[in-house]
C-alpha cells in the first residue's frame, strides 16, 4: 500500500515539476526599451527584415546592453560525394531517397539527390554549425522566450509537500493504532 502511494506521489511530483516550472511566450517588440533588464532566456529572435535566429539550449540569447546576444543555431547546406557499393537506400513513396548507407556503414540523411551514378553519388545534406551572435535591439521584430513561472512552480512543490505530509501522518496513525 505504501509502496503504491510513494510511486504516485512520486510521478506527481516529476510530472508537475517538469510541466509547470518554465512556459514559452511569444512576444511582438515594439519598444527595444521593452526588452532591456529582461532575464529571460531568449529561444528564437524575428528581425524586423524577417530573418529568424534560434538560439541553441545551451546558450539562449540574453538582452545585454542595447542587443541579444547568444549561441545561434545555423543550419545549412552542404554537397557531399559519396562513395558506392550502398548497403542500404530508403526512398519516399514518390521516389525520392531520404537516406542512404554508404560503403563505409556511415549513414546519410539527404535532402535532395545532385548526381545519381554507378559509385559515386552526390548529395546535399543539412548540417548544423552554432556560432556567437549578437543582433542589435532595433532590429529585433518579435522574441520567443522561456521564463519560470513563478505561480505555476509554488504549486507544483507544495501540492507534493502537501501529499507527502498526508502520507507521512497517515503511516504514523496507523502504527500508532
Amino acid at each position: 500500500m505504501y509502496r503504491k502511494a510513494t510511486s504516485l506521489l512520486t510521478l506527481a511530483a516529476f510530472v508537475l515539476m517538469s510541466a509547470s516550472c518554465a512556459t514559452l511566450k511569444t512576444k511582438a517588440v515594439f519598444k527595444p526599451s521593452e526588452l532591456a533588464g529582461s532575464h529571460a532566456k531568449i529561444v528564437t529572435v524575428v528581425k524586423a527584415s524577417g530573418e529568424r535566429i534560434e538560439f541553441s539550449p545551451s546558450g539562449p540569447g540574453r538582452v545585454r546592453g542595447d542587443a541579444v546576444t547568444g549561441t545561434a543555431q545555423a543550419r545549412y547546406g552542404v554537397q557531399v560525394e559519396i562513395q558506392g557499393p550502398f548497403s542500404s537506400i530508403k526512398r519516399r513513396p514518390d521516389g525520392s531517397v531520404y537516406r542512404i548507407t554508404d560503403r563505409s556503414g556511415r549513414e546519410h540523411a539527404v535532402v535532395r539527390v545532385s548526381n545519381e551514378g554507378d559509385t559515386t553519388w552526390t548529395i546535399l545534406i543539412n548540417d548544423t554549425t552554432v556560432q556567437p551572435v549578437s543582433i542589435p535591439l532595433s532590429e529585433v521584430k518579435q522574441i520567443t522566450y522561456r521564463k519560470p513561472n513563478r505561480a505555476l512552480t509554488a504549486v507544483a512543490i507544495a501540492i507534493p509537500v502537501v501529499l507527502g505530509l498526508i502520507l507521512v501522518a497517515g503511516i504514523i496513525y496507523t502504527d500508532n493504532i
